[in-house]
């Protein structure tokens, strides 16, 4: 428990330095601007001492330093010096504790010079303006937070992406008039790494898409609610960010989507979607941006987007522009849908709905091809309507390298009731040499975490991504800074935990035992990933191993 104020500006509460300080620097025995080595070295250390007291009391101890340095009724040039550093450094619930006592630990150092130039008792008014002087330029050293210098930036680069108006964050962020209630959750969420979402576990991998606040940003959101969370002046605001109107990353060249809304009953249980939207593509078109849009991200669980070339078979009988889902009750029929080697154009979850890719790198789709959309859908206690747009943004540069999404996961799932920490493994051999992109994993409520891995010859494992908190409702794609070389013949190993015990607080039901589903009460784990091949490859020309 920290000593109050008044306790430690009680006579013997705490502040022994103070009073061996005092004789060192009593009025009426200024030292010359020529004084004594050892009285500049000793005035010099006990200066020290006093301030790194001062520190760690994180500026309680101010009623102290008026006690030591008027107890003779005298207001030295020193003793004015210590009441501007309480006007300046003193003002509760404003300003924070630590900006503040670093305040006085500067002014402290200033205190010390001042007996230098004071070379009589009494105070003359040359000293006091050179004592004011410096102390205004300490001042200058712990500038006040304000909004739009300082918080503003932080949430453009960090936050507004997701917290504007139509996203996906509970509120907009863009004013001051809009963040100013929002300051005390904000520092809450910063500080305990809520927010920005992000669970990549530093010690594996640098990511391109980290948006992690810096240490520096965090200080500053903490300084600024401590300070009182002032607006500042509104011309040290940055430019106004300029967001693409209903989009998250850019406006595209191609909208495509569902032709009407599909209704979601209230407490409803729906069936996996499907929705074939045809190109119409004269030629090749190479994709290099992909956003799935929902009309309702409340009730879109996940959404897979495939490209089914011309000659596929896959959902053939469906027509365009209906939303489809085969009967439940017909065993063929849902095997038909679920498997396909068609390739993945773009994945929205949530946290995710942008697939994008390097310059120079882009997903092939076909001429003649069509889009087929598959959606999961998960009702509310209202009844609600969605209406999924996609946004194409076509590349203009050539493309050196064609991109793939490529998927490991378990299907026979089996988690026990109560086990808190039930680990699920898949391995695979890349076919070809790839350059990896990106990871993405997959998992329903009882998910907790996922790893990535590569197992070496002789059984060293390098873990690429460990995920310590898997979040259902942030379900992020981590990017690699640097993407990484894999060679034919690479092992690839993905592990999922589930967490199916009573301290899930997402958990559904900690009594029963888990399998695979569609649902989200279900279980589901699979890692996707990202790779670069020649842009000529297609998926099938790259299971084929090299030498067959």
């Amino acid at each position: 428990m920290r000593r109050t104020e008044r306790e430690f500006g009680k006579p013997g509460g705490g502040c022994d330095t103070f009073v061996s300080r005092a004789s060192a620097f009593t009025p009426g025995a200024g030292i010359c601007a020529m004084g004594a080595a050892g009285n500049a070295a000793d005035i010099v250390w006990r200066s020290t001492a006093t301030a790194s007291l001062l520190t760690a009391s994180e500026g309680h101890s101010f009623g102290a330093v008026s006690v030591v340095f008027f107890e003779d009724g005298q207001q030295s040039c020193l003793g004015v010096a210590v009441t501007v550093a309480q006007l300046a450094a003193h003002t509760p619930q404003r300003r924070k504790r630590r900006a503040a006592s670093a305040e006085l630990m500067m002014a402290e150092y200033l205190f010390t010079l001042s007996e230098y130039i004071r070379p009589v008792p009494a105070c003359n008014s040359r000293s006091i303006v050179v004592v004011w002087l410096l102390l205004l330029l300490a001042r200058s050293c712990h500038a006040e937070v304000t909004f739009s210098k300082d918080i503003l930036p932080v949430l453009q680069k960090h936050c507004q992406a997701c917290h504007r108006s139509g996203e996906i964050g509970p509120m907009p962020l863009l004013t001051y008039r809009q963040a100013r209630p929002w300051a005390k959750a904000i520092r809450e969420a910063v500080r305990l790494r809520k927010m920005p979402p992000w669970f990549a576990d530093p010690r594996f991998g640098e990511f391109a898409n980290d948006p992690s606040l810096p240490p520096e940003d965090v200080a500053k959101v903490e300084r600024w609610v401590a300070e009182g969370s002032r607006e500042g002046d509104p011309k040290d605001a940055p430019a106004q960010r300029h967001w693409p109107s209903g989009w998250t990353a850019q406006k595209p060249d191609l909208v495509i989507g569902m032709p009407r809304a599909f209704p979601i009953p209230a407490d409803a249980v729906i069936e996996y979607q499907y929705l074939i939207l045809p190109t119409h593509f004269q030629t090749d078109r190479w994709v290099r941006l992909v956003e799935i849009r929902p009309g309702d991200a409340g009730v879109v669980h996940h959404a897979v987007l495939y490209v089914r070339d011309a000659g596929s078979k896959w959902l053939r009988g469906v027509p365009a522009g209906v939303m489809y889902a085969p009967p439940a009750s017909n065993t063929q029929a849902l095997r038909e849908a679920r498997e396909t080697k068609a390739d993945i154009l773009g994945v929205y979850t949530p946290g995710s709905p942008v697939s994008s890719w390097p310059d120079g790198m882009a997903k092939r789709v076909p001429a003649g091809a069509d889009l087929i959309l598959q959606l999961h859908y998960t009702a509310k206690k209202t009844a609600a309507s969605d209406q999924t747009r996609i946004g194409l943004v076509f590349a203009k540069e050539p493309v050196t390298k064609r991109v793939l999404t490529l998927q490991l996961g378990v299907d026979d799932i089996v988690i026990p009731p109560g086990d808190r920490e039930c680990r699920l493994s898949r391995w695979g051999t890349l076919p070809r040499e790839a350059l990896l992109l990106s990871m993405l994993p997959h998992m329903h409520l009882r998910g907790s975490g996922f790893e990535y891995q590569i197992v070496h010859p002789r059984g060293r494992i390098e873990t690429l991504l460990k995920v310590n908190r898997y979040d259902f409702h942030w379900q992020l794609s981590y990017r690699l800074k640097t993407p990484r070389l894999l060679p034919a013949g690479t092992r690839l190993l993905v592990t999922g935990i589930f967490d199916n015990s009573a301290n899930n607080p997402r958990n559904p039901d900690p009594r029963v035992e888990v399998h695979w589903g569609e649902q989200s009460w279900e279980e589901m784990m699979i890692g996707f990933f990202d790779v670069a091949v020649p842009p000529e490859m297609d998926k099938q020309a790259f299971f084929v191993r090299e030498g067959n």
